[in-house]
């Protein structure tokens, strides 16, 4: 009795997810693919920023920003570090650009979409303004500048 009462539920329960125009999951997980292939994936995301191909009319500079946002919308956040001067700031702020999708979203936008301020051989400074709802004008200002190896990272924001 207790099997067939089982059976009538799962089967009304099929019958009302096809009611409502889904159907049900065959052999399909029902749950997040395991960290390991999460992980796989953001290493993949990675790869792919790394070796992103630089436009021929790219500065270096700009290059390096592409490939930071590239890492900001894929979420691979600790890609980022060779990118940035070491400091507080980046260890107070790369734990929430982890956990925050939006963040990491609103930051990749802000570093796309600057306009460069100041620029020579040794750095270069940007700026990304817009108009907050009350008609006034904010904007977020950063430096890259090379380091000893000779790499672009953002040095001042």
């Amino acid at each position: 009795m207790k099997k067939s009462f089982i059976f009538f539920l799962a089967a009304i329960g099929i019958l009302f997810i096809t009611a409502c125009g889904t159907k049900p999951a065959v052999n399909k997980p029902s749950v997040l693919p395991p960290a390991q292939t999460q992980t796989e994936n953001q290493t993949s995301a990675q790869d792919n920023c790394e070796n992103l191909a630089k436009a021929p009319n790219m500065n270096e500079v700009d290059f390096v920003r592409t490939k930071i946002a590239c890492h900001l919308k894929a979420g691979s956040v600790d890609a980022l570090v060779p990118y940035f001067q070491p400091g507080k700031k980046v260890d107070g702020v790369f734990p929430i650009l982890k956990q925050n999708p939006v963040k990491r979203e609103e930051l990749s936008l802000w570093i796309e979409k600057a306009t460069v301020q100041d620029s020579d051989d040794d750095g270069a400074s940007y700026r990304y303004s817009w108009t907050d709802d009350d008609g006034e004008e904010t904007f977020v200002d950063f430096a890259l500048s090379k380091n000893f190896q000779g790499q672009w990272i953002i040095t001042n924001w």
